[in-house]
């Protein structure tokens, strides 16, 4: 074999290997999870978003959106069911890029209760159990990087949580996660609180 045909083979076997090793890196199905859950099941039961803390355990995990089922257990769209039923508490936090000024409506649906925050505003809360029902509250961002924050808690019996935005004058809506041509997200920086 001519050493050109040698190199050129040896290039395609170098450029063969890395697609592979990227594959199986990064799967053909990949979902881009800017929301960081914390889970914290409680010793005692729940009975509302300000009861006392007493872990039994507290774990993390990242999802795309804000999107779990109404149901009997705390089972996300995608992501599947992380076993939880009843007496827990859930912070979900990413970074929210606006880039189109405005006014915009954020909405959470519960079951049960649940504080939102975005940037320094506290902008709505259901501090005790209730039936899954949406709220929806309205605010002016300009351009900038904001931290949501949604604190969520589960009680007894039936939960679920899904959290969405939209622009005031549009119908279309979002969920916490999706990107749209106003808002994008990304993964919290740790203790990220606030606008930046």
């Amino acid at each position: 074999m001519p050493p050109l045909k040698a190199r050129s083979f040896f290039v395609a076997l170098v450029v063969a290997a890395g697609l592979l090793i990227a594959h199986r890196i990064v799967p053909v199905g990949y979902v881009a999870r800017p929301i960081r859950v914390t889970i914290t099941q409680n010793r005692v039961p729940v009975a509302s978003l300000d009861a006392p803390r007493d872990p039994l355990f507290v774990a993390n995990a990242h999802v795309s959106t804000v999107d779990f089922l109404d149901g009997t257990s705390f089972e996300h769209r995608l992501f599947g069911n992380f076993h939880l039923t009843q007496d827990f508490f859930a912070e979900l936090s990413t970074t929210m890029s606006v880039i189109v000024p405005g006014r915009y409506v954020f909405g959470v649906a519960a079951d049960d209760g649940f504080r939102l925050e975005v940037g320094d505003r506290m902008l709505g809360q259901t501090t005790a159990p209730q039936s899954y029902s949406e709220q929806e509250f309205t605010t002016d961002l300009g351009v900038g990087t904001f931290a949501y924050r949604l604190l969520y808690f589960q009680g007894q019996a039936r939960l679920g949580l899904q959290a969405f935005y939209r622009r005031a004058d549009e119908e279309r809506r979002y969920l916490i996660g999706e990107d749209s041509p106003f808002i994008t997200f990304s993964a919290p920086e740790p203790g990220a609180a606030g606008k930046r």
